[in-house]
């Protein structure tokens, strides 16, 4: 709703007006008007349709202020420039927001940073408003006009969500127009901390539409990655370029549902379900991977010379360097998941521990070489 399409705009009236004065204006108002005019009357005289009007007006705001604002949006809405009246003037925070709300609609929007700045406006206004506040603006008009008050804050709160919502429509409409990784980066921006409200409207509005735009796709890439694991997880063997698949399945999804991972919800939960699967793919890995056959020469200068020994072992470090790029891998992909990061940390620690003994036990049989070399073999 437009505050030139709000009920008061249209007879010309105020929350103040009493019944009687209400229906002057409106009679005023139809010698110029059309059938608007006795919807704008109907919706002011029944208390339950009546909220929506004064929460979309200027709750507790001076006639002059109100009068201000009306004038400036009018004239925006013709194409005409205008300087904004003082905001102050207008008191509360949700009447602040209302009267910017037509600067919010022509906002020129042309790339990520207009539209990072026409959040983060939007956000501080919205951000200071209160249902108390409003309830207490709503009430003190009222009273003025002989109106029934609204019965306690609760009751106003659906409907002022309902109109945070609605001031929401411009950050809604550049954002699907937008590409949409050039969306994804802006809300990745705004997101970080730096005075955003993630959990606020603004945030909400921004996540909904990105949301509505790669949620088919996003399903889609779950279901796919999801089956792979539950194959792979649980397969007699997992090879190297398996696993290579799988990260650029995970790396498609994470960078694809980014914004949305930003805070709690379902593709949270997603992730959840495919980093933990993921790991397990990686441990069915190095698990099942077996060893590598491998060869050390050891040469040694002795009295009468030198003399070589050489140790084939079979080594597992190949399959535990890349089990451990992995590991690091869906760290940072996943960083948000805390449990899962802390179990990765984890396995890091024992592959690492896998590393070291081996690389002891080639220590140990270097020294049993040397010393079958002879008391005074040295190692060349």
């Amino acid at each position: 709703m437009t505050l030139t399409d709000n009920a008061f705009a249209v007879l010309g009236a105020r929350p103040a007006d009493d019944r009687m004065t209400l229906n002057e204006k409106a009679d005023e108002a139809a010698l110029f008007g059309g059938g608007e005019t006795e919807d704008a009357l109907n919706q002011l005289m029944q208390l339950n349709r009546r909220l929506s009007a004064e929460l979309a007006w200027f709750p507790g705001a001076s006639d002059q202020a109100a009068d201000a604002f009306l004038e400036y949006a009018k004239a925006l809405g013709e194409g005409r420039a205008a300087a904004v009246p003082p905001v102050e003037g207008l008191g509360t925070a949700l009447a602040q927001a209302n009267g910017l709300a037509a600067l919010f609609e022509i906002w020129p929007v042309d790339d990520p940073a207009m539209l990072e700045a026409l959040c983060r406006a939007l956000d501080s206004i919205l951000g200071q408003v209160t249902a108390q506040e409003a309830f207490e603006a709503v009430n003190q008009d009222r009273r003025r006009g002989g109106w029934e008050p609204v019965p306690d804050v609760m009751s106003l709160v659906e409907q002022l969500n309902g109109r945070l919502r609605e001031l929401c429509a411009p950050v809604r409409k550049v954002a699907e127009r937008m590409e949409r990784k050039a969306l994804a980066g802006a809300i990745l921006k705004l997101l970080a901390p730096a005075g955003f409200d993630a959990q606020g409207s603004v945030a909400q509005a921004l996540l909904d539409s990105y949301a509505m735009r790669v949620h088919e796709q996003a399903e889609a890439g779950k279901q796919r990655l999801m089956e792979r694991i539950g194959q792979l997880s649980k397969a007699d063997s997992v090879s190297k370029a398996q696993l290579s698949e799988m990260a650029d399945l995970v790396n498609e999804w994470c960078d694809l549902t980014a914004p949305l991972r930003k805070i709690p919800g379902s593709y949270r939960d997603d992730a959840r379900a495919i980093g933990f699967g993921m790991r397990e793919v990686v441990v069915n890995y190095v698990n099942k991977a077996g060893s590598v056959k491998k060869k050390q020469v050891y040469t040694f200068r002795v009295l009468n010379g030198t003399r070589t020994v050489t140790l084939e072992y079979q080594s597992q470090l190949p399959y535990v360097q890349e089990a451990r790029d992995r590991t690091f891998w869906l760290k940072s992909r996943f960083f948000e998941q805390v449990e899962l990061v802390s179990r990765l940390e984890e396995d890091v620690k024992m592959l690492n521990q896998i590393e070291e003994n081996e690389k002891t036990m080639l220590s140990n049989a270097e020294e049993r070489a040397r010393m079958q070399a002879g008391p005074f073999a040295k190692r060349i």
